[in-house]
């Protein structure tokens, strides 16, 4: 049995003797190009690079050793080379699958999801053998926000790759994304009981548990994901969103702050971070998570009705009720809207109109990561701040 060191041992001999050949026959096209792969193989790119070049010295504009160079580039994540690359031969005429292939995995490192996906459905459509082909399709069409079409394409696959268990932890993702809890916690089970991890079904189980109400259960799941993945971002906000439910606004706030250090352009984290905020009373530092998340985007409802929540608790009422006008303009359902309402209430002895008025709130919103926030804000509105939105 060939083991993980005996195997590199031998890699390492094959590219050593190819080195020697190499020295002997420099002008050998094709043993240039078996050292290049060989030592794109092994992870030497430095040497890799050093006999694509010595060929293309030899027959300039080769498309097979730019190919090469390509992937090389890829590896090296020299993306912008990468995509020169396969432009230029795109361009040229030179139509293979793996042009492609290398021409749609730098898109995507790009974000530039949009180029990428017409590549990807080709390369599906003819059944490409490159396996991440699905995978790629499947996260472009998610981060383009096409969750069913990404959906589509994730079950097509399993119905016939069923044991993918990296695609099935995909599709519980978009369904979690999707607002589709059941699926996205049936889906999730399947690829954790696999045994083989992933951090979408982390996410997806960890989002789904918190949706539930079951925080234990969601801080093991999200510890789990950011142990895989210490800079993912959505795990650092489930993780935060934990100790909201339990209470613990300081935990929240941290985890919360690492959210949208990971994730600065993600709204829900910077809501989410504001609420966290104003529960303590920090309320310039709650402003600016609200402001930052209107900057991203100023039609989201609960940017201006975070706003509306901290001109509340300042007492400048007028100001509160001009951004919660505004935010029940955008969304009739966002929580904070309702803030100046409750303040008022509280204000004038009335908590039992307040509670019902929040529950309402409550029960036709959704958490920033999935789930009903009703039970999970009210227990921390009775407490740390009986004003909270």
């Amino acid at each position: 049995m060939t083991t993980p060191q005996s195997a590199a041992a031998l890699s390492d001999t094959r590219l050593a003797r190819l080195q020697s050949y190499a020295e002997q026959d420099p002008n050998n096209l094709q043993l240039l190009a078996e050292l290049a792969d060989a030592a794109l193989d092994a992870s030497q790119f430095s040497l890799a690079r050093d006999a694509i070049d010595r060929a293309l010295t030899l027959q300039p504009n080769d498309p097979f050793f730019r190919f090469r160079l390509s992937s090389v580039a890829l590896a090296e994540s020299k993306l912008d080379e990468a995509l020169q690359i396969t432009e230029a031969l795109l361009a040229e005429g030179f139509d293979d699958p793996a042009i492609r292939f290398n021409h749609a995995y730098a898109l995507v490192l790009l974000n530039k999801y949009e180029e990428a996906t017409p590549v990807l459905e080709w390369l599906f459509a003819e059944q490409a053998p490159f396996p991440n082909v699905v995978r790629l399709l499947i996260r472009s069409l998610h981060y383009q926000g096409q969750l069913d079409k990404a959906i589509d394409v994730a079950k097509a696959h399993l119905a016939a790759h069923p044991d993918d268990n990296q695609v099935v932890g995909m599709l519980s993702l978009l369904y979690f994304d999707n607002n589709d809890l059941p699926q996205a916690a049936q889906w999730s089970k399947k690829a954790l009981e696999s045994g083989y991890e992933t951090i979408d079904a982390l996410l997806a189980a960890s989002g789904t548990a918190l949706g539930a109400e079951e925080p234990e259960r969601a801080r093991q799941l999200s510890e789990r994901a950011i142990a895989k993945q210490p800079h993912n971002g959505r795990a650092w906000v489930n993780l935060g969103l934990v100790d909201m439910l339990n209470g613990n606004l300081p935990g929240a706030e941290e985890s919360l702050a690492k959210a949208v250090h990971y994730m600065p352009g993600h709204i829900g984290s910077w809501i989410a971070l504001g609420w966290a905020q104003l529960m303590q009373s920090k309320l310039d530092a709650a402003q600016r998570s609200f402001q930052t998340a209107l900057e991203l985007d100023d039609t989201f409802a609960e940017s201006h009705s975070g706003l509306a929540a901290v001109a509340a608790m300042r007492g400048d009422m007028a100001a509160a009720e001009v951004s919660a006008k505004t935010a029940r303009r955008l969304d009739s359902s966002a929580i904070s809207s309702y803030y100046p309402e409750l303040v008022k209430l509280y204000q004038q002895s009335k908590p039992e109109e307040a509670q019902r008025l929040m529950q309402g709130a409550l029960k036709r919103s959704v958490a920033p990561n999935g789930g009903n926030m009703m039970d999970m804000i009210k227990r921390l509105a009775a407490t740390k701040s009986r004003t909270k939105p």
